[in-house]
């Protein structure tokens, strides 16, 4: 009975040090992936502050990834920096005012793939729209997220 008993109290340290092991790991990658999250809804207010203050060509060459697409309405995908880049700096789309405010952040357990969404604001010279947007962020080979994927729809209507 006693080989029993250490047997028992043996198996049972073992379950509950296995139990406790995937509690931990649980939450530390849980409390990643929230700071990851947080993390990446900073950027996105970042790049729009620095939309709203220098404007979005310069903004979106600092948040760009090489292979990026564009997706503007009633338009082809627009595909690469080079391509998008050349896109906000002709005509309407340079003289746009544009800013956003994120909603919410969601990143891959990976921590290396992530979106945000909310709503925008353009001006373009008198008229104003609103609209929601989605933008797919992915970390670069220095661990910085860039986007790779921004795409909006206009129809808040006026909101001012």
């Amino acid at each position: 009975f006693g080989m029993a008993k250490k047997y028992i109290f043996r198996s049972l340290k073992n379950t509950l040090l296995l139990v406790l092991a995937i509690i931990l790991f649980s939450c530390g990658n849980t409390s990643r992936i929230e700071e990851a999250q947080k993390e990446l809804l900073q950027v996105d207010i970042d790049h729009s502050n620095l939309s709203k203050k220098e404007g979005r060509h310069k903004s979106s060459a600092k948040y760009i990834h090489p292979n990026s697409v564009y997706l503007k309405p009633q338009k082809e995908p627009i595909v690469g920096k080079n391509a998008i880049l050349n896109i906000l700096s002709r005509n309407e789309d340079a003289k746009a005012k544009l800013s956003w405010q994120p909603t919410k952040a969601i990143v891959s357990k990976s921590g290396d793939l992530g979106y945000t969404f909310g709503t925008y604001k353009m001006k373009k010279r008198r008229k104003v729209s609103h609209g929601t947007y989605v933008t797919i962020w992915g970390k670069n080979e220095e661990g910085k997220w860039k986007f790779v994927l921004k795409s909006a729809n206009e129809g808040l209507g006026n909101q001012e």
